[in-house]
């Protein structure tokens, strides 16, 4: 598979717009999301972060639109903070080691709490609260640590870049692809290998449901999937590539690595350059790793919600619309106004304010003086060719028919050969990748 990866940055902006104007801008999104479940981290990184790793992320405009979600932010105060992470946090062995140790327990943590989030309506008031706030002290603490490898990446892809300038390499893309490559299997992939094991007998269908039934959440919902949707995928596999497949996916590690072996030898890189691939590589699989311990935590913050709404009469779908930081004042019996919440269920933008250490709510006019401009952009119609950096060069040059998915949930929409133009490639869109000859983001 070939990605094609491009930035557009020509937005139009407005006098009182809360991002400097003459700055390029990085934009994530839009992808489907809700503001409960992406809260959590716009705290950690308001709030607490920066009070255990000393650099702050920029500021940055998080907006919500009719269920899409855009985070924008001054891409090179991204680079620059993300350098500092990645230089004198990643690059530095004591301190990699201590985050690392610190995230594992965080997770741990986050685990033991979540086993604990069953049935929530056996429990009074009280107990009630003290579970949530359990659960979103530790979520928040998760975060603070997790958040790391995230804004490291943004730094550390760009040092690699650099090294790679000075080094005598041909063939720039190719080999920035594989001093890049993840350390470890994707999540969605790890599930995949086990689904393939459950195909050949060396694993039990019950075991992989338990394991896995949080698979297909997102930023915008939650779903328990039951043993008839594995079911139904088991079927879809082919006993005569069963294995075929098993070998491929494990190997994928051991050949990503031997293939990094291979371009630092043939182009006598440094054992720098080496160091800053072995680190990139460990950060990116890292991040990945980390969003399956997040839509698993989304699983439990939607058992809250639905305790929420049973109790405190209040619709999940207002109750999706809070900050997580809100949840407990509705638990103290305090809501959000019924007007504030119209204003959010028609549109919302949080807007982040990194040096004041807190959040700020737009909605109503202030929404459409500070955000809605931002989220316009100007591309000239006329453009017959775009280009961008491959990221993964695949079988080489492809072609197919374009289809431009905006949602995911269209992914049927994809057929196997098509290539695919999203906004990204979020974990909703793997149904829509799966069928694609290339991917365009």
């Amino acid at each position: 598979m070939s990605t094609v990866e491009i930035k557009i940055v020509s937005i139009f902006f407005m006098k009182n717009s809360p991002l400097n104007p003459k700055t390029e801008l990085f934009r994530w999104g839009p992808a489907p999301g809700r503001p409960i479940y992406v809260s959590y981290f716009m705290e950690s990184i308001a709030k607490r972060t920066h009070k255990i790793y000393k650099y702050k992320w920029p500021e940055f405009l998080f907006c919500f639109v009719n269920g899409q979600m855009t985070f924008v932010c001054n891409n090179d105060e991204l680079v620059a903070q993300g350098k500092k992470y990645f230089d004198n946090l990643i690059m530095n062995d004591k301190t990699f080691a201590l985050i690392k140790k610190r995230y594992t327990k965080a997770t741990g943590d986050l685990e033991k709490v979540e086993n604990k989030i069953t049935n929530l309506n056996k429990l009074n008031n009280s107990q009630l609260k003290q579970l949530y706030l359990d659960f979103y002290e530790k979520y928040l603490t998760f975060w603070d640590h997790g958040l790391v490898p995230e804004i490291a990446n943004w730094g550390g892809e760009v040092i690699l870049k650099d090294s790679l300038k000075k080094a005598p390499t041909r063939d720039f893309t190719l080999v920035y692809e594989k001093l890049s490559a993840p350390s470890g299997l994707s999540f969605y992939k790890q599930e995949e290998l086990d689904l393939l094991r459950v195909k050949k007998g060396e694993a039990g269908l019950a075991e992989h449901v338990k394991k896995y039934f949080w698979i297909n959440n997102s930023y915008l919902d939650s779903t328990v999937l039951t043993d008839k949707f594995f079911r139904r995928r088991l079927a879809e596999l082919d006993k005569l590539e069963v294995d075929q497949e098993i070998k491929k996916i494990s190997n994928f590690i051991s050949d990503s690595k031997t293939d990094k072996e291979k371009y630092l030898k043939k182009y006598k890189l440094s054992s720098d350059v080496k160091k800053i691939s072995d680190r990139l590589g460990y950060c990116i699989y890292w991040q990945d790793e980390r969003k399956g311990n997040i839509f698993k935590a989304n699983h439990y913050i939607k058992l809250f919600l639905e305790e929420f709404n049973r109790r405190y009469n209040c619709p999940l779908s207002h109750l999706e619309q809070y900050w997580c930081w809100e949840l407990p004042n509705l638990l103290a019996g305090k809501k959000v106004s019924e007007k504030e919440m119209k204003n959010r269920l028609k549109e919302q933008a949080g807007y982040m304010i990194a040096e004041k250490e807190k959040n700020e709510v737009i909605t109503s006019k202030e929404f459409a003086t500070k955000v809605r401009p931002i989220l316009q952009m100007n591309v000239d119609k006329k453009v017959s060719e775009v280009r961008g950096v491959c990221v993964s060069t695949g079988y080489g040059v492809v072609t197919g028919k374009v289809k431009i998915l905006l949602d995911p949930s269209d992914f049927d929409k994809m057929k196997t050969g098509d290539i695919l133009v999203a906004p990204m490639t979020s974990p909703e869109y793997i149904l829509a990748m799966r069928k694609a000859v290339a991917v365009v983001t």
